[in-house]
């Protein structure tokens, strides 16, 4: 199953109020929506209620303190152990963040009406909490001059999150009216950039558990199965869509022959990242007098893995294995989300390709 949370604001399949809640919900390409109706209960919109187990467990991931769910209809869905949740005064919260988006500001602030509705996880640590997560809640509280908010302790918080602090720390950030409010675009590039810096360095913790390596003909199932998965959820395409039989065929057929690497990150025995890196031989040039150049495609993280370096690792372990190889120059097509991390490995955007499509 994969589930994708949306936390873009005009995305037309969902509820404008949903968005502002953060309750939207890619699962194997069909809306999920979770419309908060307290502190402690959201009613669900679904296709399926059938199998809500791992969907559920995703949203409480964000939302903890959420314990009741109800159907479309209003029948009870599913009730959860009743987390405690208490008063917290500002005072006492160290943020985890030092940065806070303003147009994610402006859309929680759209829905909270007072301290009642500000519910963030939080951990204890050295007589103080740490906000796990809630920053824009939180700065909205100290801009409406609230002095406390609700709060429950959180028990799942990565053991990254102590890092976060000393660093927030390091750049003044003690209270929650120390955070930097910044533009959206500038909230996205410093940041995810402050993110994928961090995990790229990659704790000893995710190097132990993640095994990289290159694949050969005889990992066909798991790159077929990577590729597959990596091409539904780009295109959100629910789990069951067939393929066309040709593509199959063909994406097969090109993994067993033609001139490829592949890498695989690999949990346990379960495939949980794929980069290939396919080969060009081109006529050569001044500039590139061996001809040989590659192409980069099939970059793919599953979501629960992402800002954890392991993208940038499948990526250097390419670039080492064409080095190797003699290739003098490497393209791609990047994503605005992705082109951060390219820029940090060394890309560099070029405007000297044209295209046409001969597609019939």
């Amino acid at each position: 199953m994969e589930i994708q949370r949306i936390n873009e604001y005009g995305d037309e399949r969902f509820d404008p109020e949903v968005l502002r809640q953060h309750g939207a919900f890619l699962v194997d390409g069909h809306p999920c929506s979770f419309q908060i109706l307290d502190g402690h209960s959201a009613k669900v919109f679904y296709h399926d209620y059938s199998d809500m187990e791992e969907i559920l467990d995703t949203f409480r991931f964000y939302a903890g303190h959420i314990h009741r769910f109800y159907r479309a209809d209003g029948g009870l869905l599913k009730e959860y152990e009743e987390v405690e949740v208490f008063d917290l005064p500002i005072g006492q919260i160290q943020p985890s963040q030092f940065y806070v988006d303003q147009e994610k500001l402006q859309a929680v602030g759209s829905f909270i009406q007072g301290p009642k509705d500000i519910v963030i996880p939080v951990l204890e640590h050295e007589g103080r909490y740490v906000s796990a997560d809630g920053h824009t809640r939180l700065y909205l509280a100290f801009q409406r001059g609230y002095d406390h908010v609700r709060a429950f302790l959180d028990k799942d918080v990565g053991s990254y999150l102590l890092e976060f602090v000393k660093e927030a720390q390091n750049r003044g950030v003690y209270h929650v009216e120390d955070m930097e409010k910044l533009s959206h675009e500038e909230y996205d590039v410093k940041w995810n950039q402050f993110c994928d810096d961090f995990f790229d360095r990659g704790s000893e913790e995710t190097q132990v558990m993640i095994e990289y390596r290159i694949a050969t003909n005889e990992d066909m199932e798991l790159l077929m199965g990577s590729r597959m998965e990596m091409l539904r959820v780009v295109n959100q395409l629910p789990k069951a869509y067939e393929f066309d039989a040709g593509l199959e065929r063909e994406s097969r057929d090109y993994f067993a022959a033609g001139d490829q690497t592949t890498v695989l990150a690999m949990e346990q025995g379960v495939v949980i990242g794929c980069a290939t890196l396919c080969y060009i031989r081109m006529m050569p040039t001044f500039s590139h007098p061996t001809g040989k150049r590659a192409h980069l495609m099939n970059v793919y993280t599953r979501e629960q893995y992402r800002r954890q370096g392991i993208a940038a690792r499948m990526v250097e372990m390419l670039i080492q294995e064409a080095r190797g190889r003699g290739v003098t120059e490497i393209s791609l097509d990047a994503t605005e989300s992705g082109r951060p991390l390219y820029e940090r490995l060394g890309f560099t955007a070029s405007q000297e390709c044209m295209v046409i499509n001969l597609r019939t």
